[in-house]
């Protein structure tokens, strides 16, 4: 198997505020080959985008800080890299298309101007101004706006929520990136759009041969795009599963209460829907033990003592759940 594009071992992100110091996200590892989709999974306020932000190194310092672990693209080590370096880094080696593709972009310049200034700024020197307007015009093609070059004239406030969500993608894949993160592609927009957006970053994926690393609490996503998916709670890692034996197989129980919290095909209207006791603790008063232990049915003495770390349990899957883990067949399902 092809050696990972990104690899992340037990990266850890401190945030300092005024209650005091707390973790943001503790352990994380993963891994990410070319041509391979990762989502992250989990509710709000479980860290998914924190970690992504860590992981382009944009987040504020302070509050933040990177306490512990390796951020390795291509073999490079990003965690120990200066600014400058970092700088040089996002565009071709990491890609970020953020939630909000609105706010996102520049309301008072064209998305011409600021597609040329994309590629000026990642695109080899001595290129002139004609060829690197084609290669905006050429970027908004790409992913499958019409009438590309009146588009290069508009401002963004003359764009859909679906049209924004394409010139983001285009912004990101100006300088060709190694790995492409997508922070919540599909917010705001209808199925419709959702699905094209989802299917548009497919067909470039494969194009291109990058590693695509999507942010999500949709498990509607998960299912249409991923090959692999890390399940987020509290920032810890909670399971990691091939998407079919996640779907078909779930060890965790927070895994198994957000999947029986998603409709299904041919439930009833009006029936009601499953959900999970409870809210995500504050990260400054986590518990002693699993984070999860005061909304999980399957909850012992263990749990609320002792954290349980991330074990292997066959086919892929990997749980930190000290129930699935005395669990003797490989895939069995708690309950």
């Amino acid at each position: 198997m092809n050696a990972p594009l990104l690899q992340v071992d037990d990266l850890r992100v401190s945030l300092d505020l005024r209650a005091g110091r707390v973790h943001a996200v503790e352990g994380m590892s993963l891994q990410l080959r070319a041509g391979e989709t990762l989502a992250i999974v989990g509710e709000s306020g479980c860290g998914k985008t924190l970690a992504a932000l860590a992981l382009m190194r944009l987040l504020p310092q302070p509050p933040a800080n990177i306490t512990a672990g390796r951020v390795r693209l291509d073999g490079r080590d990003l965690v120990s890299l200066d600014e400058a370096q970092m700088r040089r880094v996002r565009g071709p080696g990491l890609a970020m298309i953020f939630q909000d593709p609105i706010g996102s972009l520049n309301p008072v310049h064209t998305i011409g101007t600021q597609l040329v200034e994309a590629l000026h700024t990642h695109g080899p020197a001595g290129v002139d101004s004609r060829q690197t307007w084609q290669q905006a015009r050429q970027l908004l093609e790409d992913v499958r706006i019409p009438n590309a070059e009146a588009r290069l004239h508009d401002y963004p406030h003359r764009l859909s929520g679906g049209m924004a969500q394409r010139v983001m993608i285009a912004l990101a894949l100006a300088a060709r990136p190694r790995v492409l993160i997508a922070d919540e592609p599909t917010t705001a927009l209808d199925v419709t759009i959702q699905a094209q957006i989802l299917r548009l970053l497919k067909q470039l994926q494969r194009e291109r041969g990058m590693g695509l690393l999507i942010i999500t609490h949709d498990l509607g996503v998960v299912a249409e795009v991923a090959d692999r998916v890390l399940v987020m709670y509290a920032g810890r890692m909670a399971e990691q599963s091939p998407v079919e034996r996640l779907f078909d197989h779930p060890l965790h129980p927070y895994t198994q209460g957000l999947l029986a919290a998603t409709p299904a095909a041919g439930q009833r209207p009006g029936s009601p829907l499953s959900d999970i006791p409870g809210q995500v603790p504050e990260l400054a008063a986590l518990p002693v033990g699993c984070a999860f232990a005061g909304r999980c049915p399957c909850a012992f003495a263990r749990c609320r003592q002792e954290r349980p770390q991330l074990q292997p349990l066959g086919g892929g899957q990997s749980v930190a759940c000290f129930a699935a883990q005395s669990v003797s067949i490989p895939g069995r399902t708690l309950g």
